[in-house]
């Protein structure tokens, strides 16, 4: 698996989210899985609509590295619209490879509200294999967009429901 992290200087928790980000491991492995994480540049609060082409500039040369070291991929699947799946697009076109979009919620809800991300969420949208949102009311973006319906499917959020069920709410919040 390959999940990029915006790249930032400074460690430290005064830095938030940023900070967060730098303390990322280049590479882990959980669950049987390898996880890397390349780096890629970021500008906060300016870079909105330069986010897709610094997320891919920073991914692609570690993806070909990477098919050369372990072999092709099947297909690139990205989980979130923006700038995720539009660099993903962008990425699977250079490697030849298939690739399918999933939508979260704000990716569509928010983001197509500005022109530049609007124009390359759909760009996206039309180049993906298949997309995949994780409610029915993200549908409606996509096909507001002019998205052929047929490309679009709705997958839930699993629960493991053997762990998670509902309780008590006093009890809840009494522990």
């Amino acid at each position: 698996m390959v999940a990029p992290v915006a790249w930032f200087p400074f460690k430290s928790k005064l830095f938030g989210r940023y900070g967060t980000f730098a303390q990322a491991p280049d590479k882990e492995h959980r669950h049987g899985i390898d996880i890397y994480h390349p780096r890629f540049l970021t500008i906060p609060k300016l870079g909105m609509n330069m986010a897709p082409t610094l997320m891919y500039r920073g991914v692609c040369a570690f993806m070909q590295k990477l098919v050369q070291e372990i072999g092709p991929f099947d297909v690139l699947d990205a989980h979130y619209f923006y700038p995720d799946g539009v660099a993903a697009v962008r990425l699977a076109k250079d490697l030849g490879l298939p690739v399918t979009v999933t939508a979260r919620g704000t990716d569509l809800s928010l983001i197509p509200n500005f022109p530049r991300p609007r124009r390359q969420i759909k760009a996206a949208a039309e180049a993906a294999e298949a997309i995949i949102t994780v409610c029915d009311a993200l549908q409606a973006p996509l096909l507001e967009l002019g998205i052929e319906p047929g490309k679009i499917t709705t997958m839930r959020n699993g629960v493991d429901l053997d762990i998670f069920s509902p309780r008590d709410r006093a009890l809840a919040r009494q522990k």
